[in-house]
């Protein structure tokens, strides 16, 4: 005789393999864009992965929040520290980091570290 199925018996296997190595999957909070890839910067912050549209006039921090991500911030000043992200896709659109980032974020600029409040598009 076969076993009933139940709802909870049809879950997904895939988050107890996620859970048994104690890694927080990425949280995808913005889909990417795909009519034109090339201008979209890709980002995580905090373990949340998002695509960004920057615009010319604005930050990358304020294009974020603009498109509604909610990217952690505080003094928007380039002090705090705060909205560091690391760029996954798309630094070559985006300026070179200046004198504030480069102080505050020491070796990580290497890495693709940037503080989004600092960063513009070329």
């Amino acid at each position: 005789m076969k076993k009933p199925l139940t709802v909870g018996s049809l879950k997904s296997q895939s988050t107890s393999a996620v859970a048994s190595h104690n890694v927080a999957p990425l949280k995808y909070v913005s889909e990417p864009q795909e009519n034109h890839p090339e201008s979209i910067i890709y980002l995580i912050q905090n373990g949340t992965a998002y695509s960004v549209r920057p615009d010319k006039d604005m930050t990358l921090l304020d294009s974020a929040l603009q498109q509604g991500n909610e990217l952690d911030f505080k003094c928007k000043k380039g002090t705090c520290g705060r909205c560091k992200v690391q760029l996954l896709k798309g630094n070559s659109i985006l300026t070179e980091p200046n004198d504030q980032e480069k102080e505050k974020l020491d070796k990580l600029v290497d890495q693709g570290f940037r503080l989004s409040c600092q960063t513009h598009l070329k």
